[in-house]
């Protein structure tokens, strides 16, 4: 039953969502926000973060994922007040680390690890979660002022329970989490840590553009890799500007070499839709009639070899497991995208980006209006790019 009601859960939350495919509109985000209650308090900001998760889902999904969300309760939260304390293994450490499934070896502020010379590595894994004392007071406080948001009491307690035992075990100076911004627990979570005398600390793990289910993060430090996130985030999106550090992560800190270049255009993939393929398929046809030595890099986790197959020949498709991104940015004279963490790599490493205004014109005026980065920065853009092609060659058609 247990795994029943977990699985509808997931279900609710993954598909639940109504908007989902649909251009964003950051106009109608600052008027949502400018409607949220004031976050005088870290109860409230973490509330707010929930409403500005909520509002991506339609209300019959609300409903849904809230009464998923209740069996979740009564199986995960109640039995664990009643469940005997175990004992614990404790072993000290300067900080702990919370390991997800994205790399982090080239992104972690250098910093820290002068900071926290031992830092443990842990696994993000949460079973047989149970809240410590003053975990357990700021829960039974959330879960008697939210009721009827079980969604969000169960999201706090998981939170809290995983994050208090840390702080039985291991006794650190800090916990560092990434991939950690759309957490809405991210203040209470701050909140019991600061209490304790122990620091909350977060950084990037890719770049960003605006992002409604962003606003309201706050942990005691944030390290971003260029102010432009802290305006956004700042002024746009209501997070505390005294949590934030900047830095330059090691993988913003390559430089490439023009003498390695082979290819004369890579096309680096994110979340492109069947139709922006398609457009960008028969682009590179018209590419390699002229000469022009294309690659698609496919993003590694959200496209199989056989989609994009049908738009692409097989030699200018590159696999992201036969070839690094630095080989492949290396090689490439041109780096095209839109919105993706390449563009950055490649920019600061002194290599020439295009940003792909033509495939999908509302996309990059959604990305220009959600103040992508990669606009502010020096740019060629890919509609001007083809421009050039068709005044220096007669036979190049798109």
């Amino acid at each position: 039953m247990k795994q029943i009601i977990y699985n509808a859960y997931r279900h609710f939350v993954l598909r639940g969502i109504k908007n989902f495919n649909k251009p964003s509109n950051p106009q109608e985000w600052k008027l949502f926000l400018s409607k949220l209650p004031q976050a005088t308090s870290r109860d409230q900001r973490s509330l707010n973060k929930y409403f500005c998760r909520m509002y991506y889902f339609g209300l019959g999904n609300k409903i849904l994922l809230n009464l998923a969300a209740i069996g979740g309760v009564v199986f995960t939260v109640i039995p664990s007040f009643i469940r005997p304390n175990t004992e614990i293994n404790k072993c000290n450490a300067d900080a702990v680390l919370v390991e997800k499934n994205i790399s982090y070896s080239d992104i972690i502020p250098g910093t820290l690890i002068e900071e926290y010379p031992n830092i443990k590595v842990v696994n993000d894994k949460r079973k047989n979660l149970k809240l410590n004392g003053d975990a357990k007071k700021i829960f039974m406080r959330i879960w008697r002022k939210n009721l009827f948001r079980p969604y969000y009491v169960l999201w706090i307690f998981r939170e809290l329970a995983f994050i208090s035992k840390l702080v039985d075990k291991y006794s650190p100076k800090a916990i560092i989490v990434y991939v950690y911004e759309r957490s809405v627990a991210s203040p209470l979570i701050t909140d019991y840590l600061e209490a304790k005398g122990i620091k909350f600390i977060s950084f990037m793990h890719g770049d960003y553009t605006m992002q409604l289910i962003h606003a309201y993060t706050e942990f005691s430090e944030y390290y971003m890799w260029d102010s432009h996130y802290v305006d956004l985030w700042s002024n746009d999106l209501y997070c505390p500007p005294n949590q934030f550090r900047l830095y330059r992560p090691r993988k913003l800190q390559k430089k490439y070499s023009s003498s390695n270049e082979t290819v004369d255009f890579t096309y680096y993939l994110g979340s492109e839709s069947d139709l922006t393929l398609e457009r960008l398929g028969q682009l590179y046809k018209s590419l390699r009639s002229i000469g022009v030595k294309c690659k698609i890099r496919r993003h590694p986790r959200r496209f199989n070899l056989e989609q994009i197959a049908k738009y692409f020949d097989e030699d200018q498709i590159e696999n992201p497991e036969a070839v690094t991104i630095d080989e492949s940015i290396s090689r490439s004279k041109y780096i095209v995208s839109l919105n993706s963490t390449v563009m950055s790599e490649a920019y600061y490493g002194g290599k020439k980006i295009i940003l792909d205004d033509w495939t999908d014109p509302k996309k990059y005026q959604s990305y220009v209006s959600r103040k992508g980065i990669t606009a502010t920065k020096h740019h060629m853009l890919l509609s001007e790019y083809i421009s050039e092609l068709k005044n220096n060659y007669e036979t190049f058609r798109i």
